[in-house]
């Protein structure tokens, strides 16, 4: 290749892109970046006692030599010796990375149709910004999707137990990867984690193209390549509520992907790699659901006033009923039924028998 040939290339290319290809071998030094007038004061104390104790049984010289609270900080690469937070630091235990970093963050926006803003419909049935530290990020993040995906459930005892129609499981190692391996540099701090819920597929999207040498065909190979490795090593001492840590740093995460959809006869997640930008996609395909009479049809465009009078007058303020129940009455989407009742609360027509996020929140009519 000629280098006016060359050139032309380089030219087209965007500032990320050529960001990328520049670092695509390079450990990033922007999780070890100083964050100005960030203190030991911004750190969620509770989750750096955690992560503390989860490096004493990883490791029974962590802290050799360093017994004050200080000078663990500095071990761990939370703080330098100033005290001031690094970057990596404040998003794996700051009470609000936010304060400084207001994108660094994950969008959740839930989609009527298959494509971003369809005409004639709303832009989002569901939009959340979930901030915090990485692992609040997460957790807020499959709380969403908690309320917009289908489940199936099954007695096992007497127990009634959940399955989400993509697991949870999944959703979780795909959220931890894209915090985990994004890139951090200055060139994309203003650029959130994305996650979009369609009708078909979910979407998860971080900025920052693949590291390492790491390929499509290469992924599941089982070797762990981490751009922020510092960042890695403290996601691998926040502890979750049933077990293990939010990064394993194992390399297994994608084959785990693999498997567990694979288990349950789901099309396995799909990799869409950019110069720029890394996204899984998750197919929305429920197997073994026994088909059921499909109920009358009624236009997608149906008047939103008619829509909440069908609503109301399905419900009843003896019996509660589902958003699910009443979307198969009504004969339309779920999400649209999703979309109206919170109006309906508010305009104190409709109340709710649980919390927002609860898997047993039901909906009966105000007398």
């Amino acid at each position: 290749m000629h280098d006016d040939e060359l050139g032309l290339i380089v030219d087209r290319l965007s500032p990320s892109e050529l960001f990328e290809m520049q670092g695509a071998l390079l450990p990033s030094d922007a999780e070890a970046a100083l964050v100005c007038g960030a203190t030991a004061a911004d750190l969620d104390q509770s989750l750096v006692d955690a992560i503390i104790e989860a490096r004493r049984r990883q490791s029974s010289r962590v802290f050799r030599g360093a017994e004050t609270r200080e000078s663990q900080l500095q071990r761990l690469g939370i703080a330098a010796e100033d005290g001031t937070l690094y970057l990596g630091g404040l998003l794996a235990a700051g009470l609000y990375p936010q304060q400084f970093y207001p994108r660094l963050l994950i969008d959740v926006a839930v989609h009527p149709d298959v494509e971003k803003a369809p005409p004639g419909q709303p832009r989002f049935i569901d939009r959340q910004m979930c901030d915090g530290p990485l692992s609040v990020c997460i957790e807020d993040a499959l709380a969403v999707l908690a309320r917009n995906l289908r489940k199936t459930s099954h007695v096992v005892g007497a127990e009634r137990h959940d399955e989400w129609e993509i697991p949870e499981e999944v959703l979780r190692e795909a959220l931890s990867n894209a915090l985990v391996h994004r890139e951090y540099a200055p060139l994309y701090v203003g650029e959130a984690v994305s996650v979009d819920v369609y009708p078909d597929r979910i979407e998860i999207r971080n900025p920052g193209g693949l590291w390492g040498g790491k390929t499509v065909e290469s992924l599941g190979d089982g070797s762990s390549r981490c751009r922020n490795p510092r960042l890695m090593s403290l996601m691998g001492a926040v502890p979750l509520e049933h077990g293990g840590f939010i990064a394993e740093s194992q390399g297994t995460g994608i084959r785990y992907m693999i498997r567990e959809m694979e288990a349950r006869s789901l099309p396995v997640p799909e990799f869409r790699v950019t110069a720029d930008s890394f996204t899984v996609i998750l197919r929305r395909e429920l197997a073994g659901v026994v088909a059921v009479p499909a109920p009358a049809p009624v236009s997608p465009s149906m008047d939103t006033y008619f829509l909440e009078e069908k609503i109301l007058l399905e419900l009843d303020a003896q019996r509660p009923t589902s958003a699910r129940e009443l979307a198969e009455r009504i004969g339309v989407g779920v999400a649209r039924i999703r979309y109206l009742l919170p109006k309906l609360i508010e305009q104190g027509k409709v109340a709710p028998t649980a919390g927002e996020t609860s898997r047993n929140r039901r909906y009966v009519l105000v007398s």
